[in-house]
C-alpha cells in the first residue's frame, strides 16, 4: 500500500517522526513517501491560502466533495497520513486519510476536521483515551525513537542535561527553581531557546542553545549520565527514549503520558500532579519536594544501583519499537 506522510517542520520532533514512520512503513513492505509541508501563512499562496480556506470550510466545500469522493471511488490505494496537524488542503487529494496527533498541539480550532479524518493512530494510550471522545475510529500503534549503538559512549556523573527546545511546557522553571536552593548540586545543563529561559539562573545551572545539528546534540546529551525530563506532557518522548537507550539514568515525570513511555524499573519517576491544559492535552508539573528527592536519590545511587536501572532502561527503545511495529501492521490491515 502507498502513503503519503505530511508534516510542517517544528524543531526536530516532526521531522523524526515522519522519518521513523517512513522507516516503519517500509519494513512492513509498505511504499511510503514524506512531504514537508509550510507552516501556516508560509510558502505559496501563504495568506491567501489560509483565507481560502476559511471560506471552503464556511461553505462546506470538502464535505460534499468527499462525499462526491466515495461514490466514485472504490477502496483507497493511497493513504494520507497528517502528522500532528490536518493539512486542509490535502483531504482533498486522497480518498482515505489518517491522523497521528500530539494531543498537546492539536489545535481545537481544527476540530471541525477531525470529521474527514478516517481513522486517527495514536502513539500512547493516554492520546487514544483523549481522541476516542471525538472519533471512534482510534488505533493505538505505540511508537519508536531513533537510537543509535554508537551514541552509547562513556558517561561522567558531574552535570544533569535536559533538553526543553522551545516548549514551556519542559518543566524549566521548576528545574531551573530547585537548583538555585541547590548551590552544592551537579551542573544542570539545559539546551533551551532564549524565548523561555527562566531569568537570573544560579551558577549552577547552563543554557545552551538549540543545536541545529542533531548529530551535534547527541554528542553533547550522551556524555551525561543523569538526564532529566520533568515535562508536563508529551506527543512521545524521543528525548526520554533516546537517553535510556543512550545508558543514562532518566529522571522522568510520573504522569500519563511519560510514565507509559518510562516506568520505575527503567527510569527515575517524579511525582506530579495536574495543573491545566494544553489544547486537547492534560498538563501534569512535577512537585518539588518529589523532584528534590529524586535527584537527591540519583547522586546517591551506587555503581550496583545505576547499573542495574541502565540495563532496563537500554531494553525500552526495543520492547517500544517491536510493540510498534506490530500495532501499526494491524492498523493498517484494518484500513
Amino acid at each position: 500500500m502507498k502513503f503519503e506522510i505530511y508534516y510542517s517542520r517544528a524543531g526536530f520532533g516532526l521531522s523524526k517522526d515522519a522519518k521513523i514512520l517512513s522507516e516503519a512503513l517500509t519494513s512492513l513492505g509498505h511504499s511510503p513517501s514524506v512531504s514537508e509541508l509550510p507552516k501556516a501563512g508560509e510558502g505559496f499562496g501563504g495568506k491567501f491560502n489560509e483565507k481560502l480556506q476559511s471560506v471552503f470550510v464556511l461553505l462546506g466545500v470538502l464535505f460534499f466533495y468527499r462525499r462526491l469522493q466515495r461514490l466514485i471511488f472504490g477502496k483507497p490505494t493511497v493513504v494520507a497520513v497528517h502528522l500532528e496537524k490536518i493539512f486542509y488542503w490535502k483531504l482533498f487529494l486522497h480518498r482515505h486519510q489518517i491522523l497521528i496527533p500530539n494531543q498537546e498541539w492539536f489545535n481545537p480550532k481544527q476540530y471541525s476536521l477531525l470529521s474527514f479524518i478516517d481513522g486517527v493512530w495514536a502513539k500512547t494510550s493516554f492520546a487514544a483515551t483523549i481522541f476516542s471522545e471525538f472519533k471512534t475510529n482510534v488505533e493505538k500503534i505505540g511508537f519508536s525513537s531513533s537510537v543509535e549503538p554508537t551514541c552509547i559512549q562513556k558517561k561522567g556523573r558531574d552535570y544533569f542535561f535536559s533538553r526543553v527546545g522551545m516548549s514551556r511546557f519542559r518543566g524549566a522553571e521548576v528545574l531551573v527553581s530547585l537548583w538555585r536552593r541547590h548551590p552544592e548540586w551537579p551542573v544542570l545543563k539545559l539546551v533551551i531557546d532564549k524565548s523561555c529561559r527562566p531569568l537570573n539562573p544560579p551558577i549552577n545551572v547552563e543554557y545552551l542553545d538549540i543545536f541545529l545539528n542533531y548529530e551535534d546534540y547527541v554528542a553533547c546529551s550522551n556524555t551525561a549520565l543523569f538526564h532529566i525530563y520533568a515535562t508536563e506532557t508529551e506527543g512521545f518522548g524521543h528525548s526520554i527514549v533516546e537517553a535510556m537507550g543512550s545508558g543514562a539514568v532518566v529522571l522522568v515525570t510520573d504522569a500519563p503520558p511519560m510514565n507509559e513511555i518510562a516506568n520505575s524499573t527503567c527510569a527515575l519517576m517524579i511525582g506530579a500532579s495536574y495543573v491545566g491544559q494544553k489544547w486537547f492535552s492534560p498538563r501534569f508539573s512535577v512537585d518539588p519536594a518529589a523532584l528534590e528527592a529524586a535527584v537527591n536519590k540519583a547522586l546517591k545511587m551506587n555503581s550496583e544501583e545505576i547499573q542495574k536501572i541502565v540495563d532496563n532502561a537500554m531494553l525500552r527503545p526495543n520492547s517500544l519499537k517491536q510493540d510498534f511495529y506490530s500495532s501499526l501492521a494491524t492498523a493498517i490491515n484494518k484500513l
